[in-house]
């Protein structure tokens, strides 16, 4: 600021103004004589015959000032100058703006800074100081009711400009009428101006709504605005913004700042002023809790009031500020989850160009998030697809990047299997795999079944998909689970019942809601996997066991029911599992051991291409003496595998029919089945 004083010419005559910074610089050197003249008195001790000659020069300067700004705003209508504009804007008297002039002066430079304190010689700039420099007196009291002009003085232009309760300037506001600066540097503040300009893909009702409520009162309207991050709070306030050709003060409510929190505050609610800005005060519902956040929130609230006719307040918790603030009226604006029509929309919005259709429903039946995570996800794929060079988007990479907004904190309660297996390598009754693909179709066509055809005006609870896979060990339970991941292109994870399930009453329920919350959240198939246990039949209560069981298997029922997600169980005995399951469970699929066919057809998929496998091996000579699992087959076929890679003398290496035989063998004994050389028929010479 030293620049801008020492810059201009004393003595320059000037018709108009051609900027702020003449005009600035001419109220500092008219100040500074005025203080010089000050000092020059108070040193010489002859403030009387001196007095009336500078209030004189001083009024008539304040009328040529006055003249030169308005000729200036005549010839330059586009040119602002921010401190008469300020002046005018908050109905400032002639003492209110000279003390901001004198304010400014002195956190301008050092210089002017000594020149005031010489004024009463103290430490720090004073209102009294102010006053003798106003009235030109050397002793306060000569001032006529000095305590009443001193009060009324402070009340107002102390709320507008000052901090710590002392006549120095916020340096914001020093920032905004000397530069103009719209930026703000202070973490936690941020001033958003507006720029949507046109209507919201979604939920526009709710803006127009809020902006009919504004534009029909002149009081003073506070907005509770809540919903999980990311569903588009900040969105549906900026377009009201915008609607009302306003900007907005947005100010995290903090714990801790590097300012004062009364100064914090103070910042932000004269950014509002100054800019003539709404307010919005988020961290809300972070801080409340403690007896410290609820006084910061009371007082942030308090003070905003004063400065802003219209406050958004904003959470992510839905809070009953009515019980903890009994005389705060206001108008509570909840933001849902997005149902299946605006999910859509949003995915729609952003990849019509470059997906088809179904692949766009497709995604948007998988994934229900926030608009803030489809908007990441698309972000992300269109990186990833010029990162890999590819002409063009394709559903896996936006699956991919989709499964990138969310974090998998299941902690140790699940795993994530790898979705590799697919139609053609699961072998299978027919009618039971039709049964499976039914069911990955009620995921692929809900948007026609509840949007389209209006199913979801009947059906409000129960909208997710429960499959049950029952049938003896290794006949493709697990297998057939990985099969539908594959299919729907989604995250799948094996539930450990054991970190689960607790002995201690009540931990099993609450490790079951984690389990739920955290599928729904990052749009992933559960696999309870062997849930015999979990699932069992409710039994007669007998005694405190009997009834944490009862209440285990009530709980899990209700939470399948509320799972608008995939829930997938496998258990080996259906015999065992509670008959209330079925009612809640979408589709049964029978796995049973496999027959001759099925068995022949394992076996010649069992190896894929890449794996050296000599032509004599009879399939059908397997398939037809050996009454076995889908599950022991593959452990026969691996252990044959490596048998013959550990043969590095034999040409070729290959897989051959003594490999399999040795390994049947194995596989046999190990399940404690008798078993001689005349079972293996004409191979007996092989074993």
């Amino acid at each position: 600021m030293k620049e801008l004083i020492l810059d201009f010419v004393p003595g320059e005559k000037h018709k108009i103004y051609k900027n702020n910074y003449e005009y600035l610089s001419e109220e500092f050197r008219h100040k500074i004589f005025l203080i010089n003249k000050y000092l020059e008195c108070k040193n010489n001790g002859d403030f009387d015959s001196n007095k009336d000659a500078v209030l004189a020069v001083y009024s008539r300067t304040e009328a040529v000032l006055e003249l030169k700004i308005r000729a200036s705003k005549l010839k330059n209508t586009d040119e602002k100058f921010n401190l008469r504009d300020f002046k005018e804007k908050f109905s400032l008297n002639t003492l209110e703006y000279f003390c901001l002039i004198i304010s400014m002066l002195y956190y301008s430079d050092n210089i002017y800074k000594k020149l005031l304190l010489q004024i009463e010689n103290t430490d720090t700039l004073t209102y009294s100081a102010i006053l003798k420099l106003y009235f030109f007196v050397e002793d306060i009291t000569e001032i006529e009711d000095y305590y009443s002009t001193l009060e009324f003085m402070t009340r107002n232009i102390e709320t507008l400009c000052f901090v710590h309760n002392k006549p120095e300037i916020d340096p914001r506001v020093y920032e905004n009428l000397v530069y103009n600066n719209k930026n703000i540097n202070i973490p936690g503040i941020n001033i958003y101006n507006n720029s949507i300009t046109k209507k919201l893909v979604i939920r526009e009702n709710i803006a127009q709504n809020i902006y009919n409520m504004i534009s029909n009162t002149s009081e003073n309207l506070y907005f509770y605005v809540h919903g999980e991050f990311g569903i588009g709070k900040d969105t549906i306030i900026r377009r009201v913004c915008d609607m009302l050709n306003k900007n907005l003060v947005c100010v995290n409510i903090p714990q801790k700042t590097e300012l004062l929190f009364g100064d914090y505050i103070m910042t932000a609610c004269r950014e509002a002023v100054i800019n003539n800005n709404y307010m919005s005060l988020y961290n809300i519902d972070k801080i409340i809790d403690t007896p410290e956040g609820f006084e910061k929130v009371r007082f942030a609230i308090e003070t905003a009031r004063k400065f802003s006719q219209i406050i958004f307040l904003v959470s992510e918790k839905n809070i009953n500020l009515s019980q903890k603030f009994t005389d705060l009226e206001y108008i509570d604006i909840n933001l849902p989850e997005l149902n299946n029509t605006e999910n859509y929309k949003l995915w729609n919005y952003y990849l019509k160009n470059y997906i088809n259709n179904t692949d766009i429903h497709e995604l948007a039946n998988k994934f229900t998030f926030t608009p803030a995570q489809i908007q990441n996800t698309v972000k992300q794929t269109f990186i990833q697809t010029q990162t890999q060079n590819l002409n063009k988007i394709n559903k896996n990479i936006i699956s991919q990047c989709a499964y990138n907004q969310v974090s998998s904190d299941f902690s140790n309660k699940a795993s994530i299997i790898r979705k590799k297996h697919t139609w053609d390598e699961l072998v299978l009754d027919p009618k039971q795999k039709n049964i499976i693909k039914h069911a990955c179709n009620q995921i692929k066509f809900k948007h026609i079944v509840y949007d389209k055809w209006g199913l979801n005006s009947r059906i409000l609870y129960g909208t997710g998909l429960s499959m049950l896979f029952a049938g003896p060990s290794g006949t493709g339970k697990t297998m057939a689970a990985q099969v539908v991941a594959h299919e729907l292109d989604m995250e799948i994870y094996r539930i450990d019942l054991s970190q689960v399930i607790s002995k201690y009453i009540g931990e099993s329920e609450k490790n079951l809601k984690e389990v739920f919350e955290n599928a729904k959240k990052n749009n992933s198939i559960l696999l309870f996997d062997e849930t015999d246990s979990i699932f069992a039949k409710r039994t007669e209560i007998k005694d405190s066991h009997d009834r944490n069981a009862n209440l285990e298997t009530s709980y899990l029922l209700q939470k399948m029911e509320e799972h608008t997600g995939i829930t997938i169980m496998t258990t080996n005995f259906l015999q065992n599992i509670d008959q209330a399951f079925f009612r809640r469970i979408n589709y049964v699929v029978h796995f049973a051991l496999p027959d001759y066919n099925h068995r022949k057809q394992i076996w010649e998929k069992i190896y894929p291409k890449t794996v050296p496998v000599t032509d004599n091996i009879d399939f059908d000579f397997l398939a037809k003496n050996f009454e076995i699992s889908g599950g022991n087959i593959k452990n026969i076929a691996l252990l044959a595998a490596f048998m013959a890679a550990s043969e590095p003398e034999i040409k070729n290496q290959e897989v051959s029919m003594k490999h399999i035989l040795k390994s049947l063998e194995h596989e046999l004994k190990k399940q404690n089945k008798m078993i001689s050389k005349d079972d293996f028929g004409k191979y007996a010479y092989l074993v």
